[in-house]
């Protein structure tokens, strides 16, 4: 866990992606969120990126820190767009 720590501090942006197994395995181990709280500190200007599978609900910190893009697994070729969009706008923010 402090490996995690220390290479979120070396980072300027944070890019999450919440699927539903990560979802259901990450809550009952309890280390969920733990990323998105450690990243919040080291990132500046809000430079993260949380990418929601359909059917899985962001909560806490997921929710508060930045937008969150949703996408269907099934049918990705459908969200490719928007998901370039949101990384065009996060790459923006870093550069900035």
């Amino acid at each position: 866990m402090e490996k995690i720590k220390e290479n979120l501090e070396l980072c300027n942006c944070f890019i999450q992606i919440i699927t539903k197994n990560v979802y259901e395995e990450g809550k009952e181990a309890g280390w969920l969120g733990n990323e998105i709280a450690w990243a919040k500190d080291s990132t500046p200007n809000g430079n993260m990126v949380i990418f929601v599978e359909k059917g899985i609900k962001a909560s806490g910190l997921a929710r508060q820190v930045t937008d969150n893009l949703e996408f269907d697994s099934k049918n990705l070729h459908e969200d490719v767009p928007n998901i370039i969009q949101f990384l065009r706008d996060l790459i923006r923010r870093v550069l900035l």
